[in-house]
């Protein structure tokens, strides 16, 4: 089997929206670049910093992934991010006007889309491909663990238990690819519970929920 290529975007797009842990708006353009990863510019900041999506870069995951150097920050990168990933975009700029990336409809699709109609640009260099060799095991708070285990395609097998009568225990299992990513989980939208709006925004988060990004 012939090496994977790396890949951009063949053109940049631009979206905007209400931040929905900030409330404020923003304003995303993604554009191609050939090296240096998925990388976020602050362009409303005096020397536009960047930020790359990296693991060490990760401040804090409190109802969203945010990144962060010093005291500046990306907040809620998870749609945008899993929609590049699923894309198989390698290279990108993400540049924000503005705090966090934008709710919009609450769900990846508006992210899938427009990457899907920018385009993907094959290049040169050859992608890196992780293989996992044994299982991993990762226990954390509130009950939430994880169980990574060796195959030769990418597969998510998740379970949720809330004490909702709307939502109960559920499982879901997933092939991520971009026909059943776009099929099966780009549509599922952002949901949370009224009983937990004012405790959300006394921490400043859940500012910008509404029905419109939101279940």
């Amino acid at each position: 089997m012939s090496p994977v290529k790396e890949q951009t975007l063949a053109q940049q797009f631009s979206l905007e929206g209400i931040g929905i842990h900030s409330g404020s708006r923003s304003r995303v353009t993604v554009r191609p670049v050939d090296s240096g990863g998925i990388r976020f510019r602050r362009v409303d900041i005096s020397g536009a910093p960047e930020i790359p999506a990296d693991l060490d870069f990760v401040k804090e995951t409190d109802r969203g992934t945010n990144l962060g150097i010093g005291e500046v920050r990306i907040m809620t990168i998870e749609h945008i991010m899993g929609s590049l990933m699923v894309s198989e975009v390698d290279h990108a700029l993400v540049e924000v006007s503005g705090d966090e990336i934008p709710i919009l409809d609450g769900s990846f699709q508006p992210f899938l889309e427009a990457i899907n109609e920018a385009g993907l640009k094959e290049l040169s260099s050859n992608a890196q491909v992780v293989s996992v060799r044994e299982i991993v095991d990762v226990v954390c708070s509130y009950d939430t663990s994880y169980t990574i285990i060796p195959d030769q395609k990418l597969k998510i097998s998740a379970t949720i238990n809330f004490e909702h009568r709307a939502i109960g225990r559920q499982v879901g299992d997933f092939e991520i690819n971009p026909t059943h990513f776009a099929k099966e989980i780009a549509p599922a939208r952002t949901f949370g519970f009224e009983s937990e709006v004012q405790y959300l925004n006394e921490k400043g988060l859940a500012r910008g929920a509404s029905f419109a990004n939101t279940i």
